[in-house]
């Protein structure tokens, strides 16, 4: 699933228990001790695997990743966020445990893995259920954590995931009736264009059509607001077309102004709830 996403995406794809196998295959006596306690199926300490995995993000030079199977355990949830960065999005993939077990053991036919075995699985389901869950848990109550069934065959399963990836990419370009700048909207009309092109699923198309039309709209709404801006600064001489400037981006900025004029050009200072916009 995950070269599926990265084929789509181009995240750069790191694997937790990857880059702690290639630390244990390397013989150090830091390798030593995570194979000690991946073979009990316990967690290896946080420090050491967010360690491995900010080494390895500044090593591939990339700006989005896709991490699998982190974070295992709320703590190192909390602790890769405070070090490195929030996560953006959060899949989880459920399945139930006789088909997971029945998964891992045909991989330990050809995997080498030593942990790949039933006894060792069975405390990897105990371990997931005591630590794992609470970060499920945690991610949904921030709206960031969606499950997706892992059982239907593999075209299904990414399906979902773009799905959810979509309304992931409308979150983090912040798409919403409110501040934005003719600029910002035309820039998001442009991504959802691209991305409309390669929708998947007939969900995903229909909520991408639903959210350019909102777009297209906000767009000929700024657009009308800067035509009547603009013709208010014909009577700017005057000093009732100053009021009537000031008062209509007043209202368009939300809140509060103030400002200064000496001359025609001069600059106008604009200020709502604290932040600075510039007229000239």
């Amino acid at each position: 699933m995950c070269e599926r996403i990265v084929a789509k995406y181009g995240h750069t794809h790191l694997s937790a228990g990857d880059l702690l196998r290639d630390e244990v295959k390397s013989g150090s006596e830091l390798g030593k001790q995570c194979e000690a306690i991946m073979k009990e199926g316990k967690l290896v300490p946080m420090e050491v695997i967010i360690g491995l995995l900010r080494a390895a993000m500044v090593r591939s030079g990339g700006s989005s990743f896709l991490i699998d199977g982190f974070p295992r355990a709320l703590d190192q949830a909390e602790m890769f966020e405070r070090m490195v960065k929030p996560a953006e999005l959060v899949l989880a993939f459920d399945c139930p445990e006789e088909v997971m077990e029945a998964r891992l053991l045909k991989r330990g036919e050809t995997s080498g893995r030593s942990d790949d075995n039933a006894a060792t699985i069975r405390k990897r389901f105990e371990t997931f259920v005591s630590q794992s869950l609470p970060v499920i848990a945690h991610y949904e109550q921030l709206g960031k954590c969606h499950r997706i069934s892992a059982v239907p065959p593999p075209e299904e399963v990414f399906e979902a995931v773009q799905a959810h990836r979509s309304r992931m990419a409308a979150l983090s370009l912040n798409v919403q009736i409110g501040d934005e700048t003719i600029e910002d909207v035309v820039q998001k009309i442009n991504y959802f264009e691209r991305s409309l092109v390669v929708a998947a699923t007939s969900e995903e198309r229909l909520a991408l059509t639903k959210l350019l039309a909102e777009l297209r709209a906000r767009e000929n709404q700024l657009r009308s607001e800067e035509n009547q801006v603009l013709a208010d600064l014909e009577a700017f001489f005057g000093v009732t077309g100053f009021f009537v400037v000031m008062a209509r981006l007043a209202r368009r900025l939300g809140g509060k102004y103030s400002g200064a004029c000496a001359e025609p050009d001069s600059q106008w200072l604009l200020a709502d709830h604290g932040s600075k916009r510039h007229l000239e």
